[in-house]
């Protein structure tokens, strides 16, 4: 079991609901969360982490478990993207208007993601 899926877990009891309840308010695929619960994938769209988050009243860096909260994202973080990319993420975060934990969430998930991590 992902510890993603264990904190997403753990927040879904406090909000006294299951995981097909999550699912389907957020209008995710049950097989997401069936997969992270059984360790088939380890990782989950953003947006999909969004929805979620959002349905359980948390930040992403809550679902993720993110120990360390800094207020913005920091530069060397973006230096990860090639330029095309680093433009379309900050596009994208700015025409959000993404929180400050928010986008740092996103830049973690996307650390996450280029080191092959879980």
């Amino acid at each position: 079991m992902s510890t993603l899926y264990e904190n997403i877990r753990f927040y879904c009891d406090k909000a006294g609901i299951s995981g097909a309840k999550l699912c389907a308010d957020s209008g995710i695929s049950k097989s997401t969360l069936t997969s992270l619960k059984n360790g088939r994938t380890k990782k989950i769209s953003t947006d999909n982490l969004y929805k979620m988050a959002n349905r359980l009243g948390v930040s992403v860096d809550d679902l993720l478990g993110s120990e360390t909260k800094e207020k913005s994202p920091t530069p060397e973080g973006v230096e990860l993207l090639d330029e095309p990319n680093k433009k379309a993420l900050i596009e994208y975060v700015l025409k959000k208007n993404f929180t400050d934990g928010q986008a740092k969430a996103v830049l973690s998930f996307i650390k996450q993601y280029e080191e092959g991590g879980d």
